[in-house]
C-alpha cells in the first residue's frame, strides 16, 4: 500500500478526535514584562482540582496488557531509577510523597533561561501542595548543539550579544554520548561568565553576583560523584539539580536514556512498532491537520512526517550505538511474523514479532540505543508514567498532536498537561523599547501629514489662515460631485499648507523616532529573556518562588 492510499484510508477511518478533543489554534506567548509568568491553568487551579483530575481508563490495552497493569509496573520502576540516579549526587527526601501520584516535566540538560527553570519550581510547588512525587526528565536523547550560553555586552553606547563557551566544539552527538572536550575551557567557565556579565553591569554602574559561581561548585562536586567521564549534559544537569536542592526544591531527576531501557518502555515501544502502519496513519494525518490549522508550510515543523519506502516504515524512534553514536532514523518492516529493524545504513536486526519487546531490552544491554522522539516521550510519560506533565510553550503547542494520536491509536484520552513559562530580564534597569514604540511614533507623524488640522494650536498661529485652509479641505471632502483628481489635489494642497503649522511637532517626533530606533536594539539585547539562569543573581530564585506560590 503506497503513501497516498494509506493517507486516504486513515482520513476515512480515523475517529474525529480533532473535534472531540478540541484541536484548535493556540496562540501561546511568553509574557513581555519581566517578573511575569504564563500558567495554563493557574497553579492554584491545578492544585484545587487535583482530586478531580481525569485519568485514561485502566482497561485500555497497550500491546495486549491493560494500561492499569502497565502503570503499576512502570511507576515504581521509574521512581526506583530516579531515586537511584538523583541520590548519586544530592540528598533526596520524599518520604511524605505518594509514589503512585507523579508530576513530571523535562528539558534538555544545558544551562537554559529562567523561563525553563520556572517549570522546575512549579513542579516542586505542585508536588508539595498535593503530596505527589516530582520527576524531571533530563532529555539526553536530543542532539547536543554548541555548548555555549548567550551573554549581553554594552560598550561605547551599543549593546550586543556574545557567546560564552562551556566547552569546545564537538561532533553533533546525543547528549548522552557528548563528553567534555576541553577540560581547561570547562573549568574556567564560571570565571569567564562572571567576568563577562560583570563588565556589562559595570557599564551601568552596577555590580553583579551571578549564580554561576555557586552553580559551578555544584557542577564540580556532581562530576566527582557521577564520574569524571560522565557526559557533559549529565554533569551540568546534576550540578543544577544540586543547586535546586540548596533552594529547597524537592524533585527527582532521571535521563530519558535510562527510562528508554526499562522493560515497560520496551513493551510500550514494541506495541507501537507491531502496528507501525496504523500508528503512522494517525501520526501523519494528524500532523497534516495541525499544519493546516496553524498555516505551517514547513515540512519539518513541528515534526517531519514518518516516511514509507516500499515495505519499510519509519518508526518514531532514533537509533545509535556506542561505536557509531551519531543519531539515525529507525525503520522497520514486518513479514511473515518477523520484524526487521534497521537504520538503513550500517545496522539491522530481525526478531519474531512476539519477542520484539524482549529484543529491544536486549539491544540496550548490547549498548545499541533505541530512543523515543519527542512525541513518543510525552506520549509514554503522559499515558503511563504521570498524572500531570508540565510543558513550556513549544511542547504545549505540539502536544495537541499527542492527544490526538493517543485517541486514535490507543483509544485513550490523556490527562491534561499544564503550560508553564516565565519572563525574567537581567536587572539592567533599561526601559523596554520595541517595534511597537517605533510604529506608534510613525503613526503620530502620519496623522500630522494627513490630518494636520487636528494638531494645530490655534492660540499660537494665525487662526484665520488656518481656518481658511481647513474650510477648503472640508469643502473638497464633502463635494462628491466634483472631479476625483481635482478633489484629491485640493485636499493634498490644504494638507500641505496646514502641515506648515505642525512642523515643529513633526521635527520633535522625528527626533524621537531616531532615538527609538537606537534604543530598540539596546532594549532587545539587554531585555532578552533568553539568557541563562546562571547569569542572574539569587534574587531570581525569590522571584521564581513568588510566581510558583500556591495560596
Amino acid at each position: 500500500m503506497n503513501g497516498d492510499q494509506r493517507r486516504s484510508r486513515s482520513e476515512g477511518e480515523l475517529c474525529d478526535a480533532a473535534g472531540e478533543l478540541g484541536l484548535h489554534y493556540r496562540q501561546l506567548r511568553a509574557p513581555a514584562e519581566s517578573g511575569c509568568s504564563l500558567q495554563i491553568p493557574p497553579l492554584a487551579q491545578t492544585v484545587s482540582g487535583w482530586t478531580n483530575r481525569a485519568f485514561p481508563s485502566n482497561e485500555i490495552e497497550v500491546g495486549g496488557q491493560p494500561l492499569g497493569a502497565l502503570k503499576q509496573q512502570a511507576r515504581p520502576e521509574l521512581l526506583e531509577l530516579a531515586l537511584g540516579y538523583s541520590a548519586q549526587y544530592r540528598d533526596v527526601e520524599l518520604s511524605q510523597r505518594n509514589a503512585q501520584s507523579i508530576v513530571m516535566s523535562g528539558h534538555q540538560p544545558l544551562l537554559f533561561h529562567p523561563g525553563v527553570w520556572f517549570k522546575n519550581f512549579a513542579l516542586s510547588s505542585i508536588g508539595s501542595a498535593v503530596g505527589a512525587t516530582c520527576v524531571n526528565l533530563v532529555v539526553d536523547n536530543d542532539v547536543c548543539g554548541p555548548a555555549v550560553i548567550k551573554c549581553p555586552s554594552f560598550k561605547d553606547g551599543k549593546a550586543s550579544t556574545g557567546l560564552i563557551e562551556i566547552d569546545a566544539a564537538a561532533s553533533a552527538l546525543p547528549y548522552e554520548r557528548r563528553s567534555i572536550v576541553d577540560e581547561s575551557l570547562f573549568a574556567s567557565f564560571a570565571n569567564r561568565a562572571t567576568e563577562h556579565v560583570s563588565n556589562c553591569f559595570g557599564a551601568f554602574g552596577q555590580t553583579a553576583d551571578p549564580l554561576v559561581r555557586r552553580l559551578w561548585r555544584h557542577v564540580k562536586s556532581a562530576r566527582n560523584s557521577i564520574g569524571r567521564d560522565a557526559p557533559l549534559g549529565a554533569i551540568l544537569a546534576a550540578g543544577r539539580h544540586r543547586l535546586e536542592c540548596d533552594f529547597g526544591l524537592q524533585t527527582l531527576e532521571v535521563p530519558v536514556s535510562t527510562v528508554a531501557q526499562t522493560e515497560t518502555f520496551c513493551h510500550f515501544a514494541a506495541a507501537i512498532m507491531k502496528e507501525q502502519d496504523r500508528f503512522n496513519d494517525s501520526y501523519n494525518v494528524r500532523l497534516l491537520e495541525y499544519r493546516q490549522l496553524h498555516k505551517i508550510r514547513s515540512s519539518s515543523h513541528p515534526v517531519p512526517e514518518l516516511e514509507q519506502d516500499g515495505s519499510w516504515l519509519e518508526a518514531p524512534f532514533w537509533v545509535w550505538s556506542k561505536d557509531q553514536p551519531q543519531r539515525r532514523r529507525l525503520f522497520l518492516k514486518e513479514f511473515d511474523g518477523t520484524i526487521t529493524l534497521t537504520d538503513r545504513e550500517r545496522w539491522k536486526v530481525a526478531t519474531e514479532s512476539a519477542s520484539l519487546a524482549a529484543t529491544l531490552t536486549e539491544l540496550a544491554k548490547q549498548q545499541i540505543a533505541v530512543r523515543p522522539r519527542a512525541l513518543i516521550t510525552t506520549l509514554y510519560t503522559r499515558l503511563v508514567l504521570s498524572d500531570l506533565f508540565l510543558h513550556g510553550i513549544g511542547g504545549a503547542k505540539y502536544d495537541q498532536l499527542t492527544d490526538l494520536i493517543a485517541a486514535d491509536f490507543f483509544g485513550a484520552t490523556l490527562p491534561p498537561f499544564s503550560t508553564m513559562t516565565a519572563t525574567m530580564h537581567l536587572p539592567f534597569d533599561v526601559p523596554v523599547v520595541t517595534q511597537s514604540d517605533q510604529t506608534r511614533i510613525r503613526q503620530q507623524i502620519r496623522q500630522r501629514k494627513f490630518h494636520p488640522e487636528r494638531f494645530i494650536n490655534s492660540s499660537e498661529i494665525n487662526s484665520s489662515e488656518v481656518e481658511s485652509w481647513i474650510s477648503k479641505k472640508m469643502e473638497a471632502i464633502a463635494d462628491a460631485s466634483s472631479d476625483r483628481k481635482e478633489r484629491h489635489h485640493e485636499i493634498e494642497t490644504a494638507n500641505r499648507m496646514l502641515q506648515l503649522f505642525v512642523l515643529d511637532d513633526v521635527k520633535t517626533l522625528e527626533s524621537e523616532l531616531a532615538e527609538v530606533r537606537e534604543k530598540i536594539e539596546t532594549s532587545r539585547v539587554l531585555n532578552s529573556r533568553e539568557y541563562s539562569f546562571c547569569l542572574f543573581d539569587e534574587s531570581l530564585v525569590e522571584e521564581l518562588r513568588r510566581l510558583t506560590e500556591v495560596s
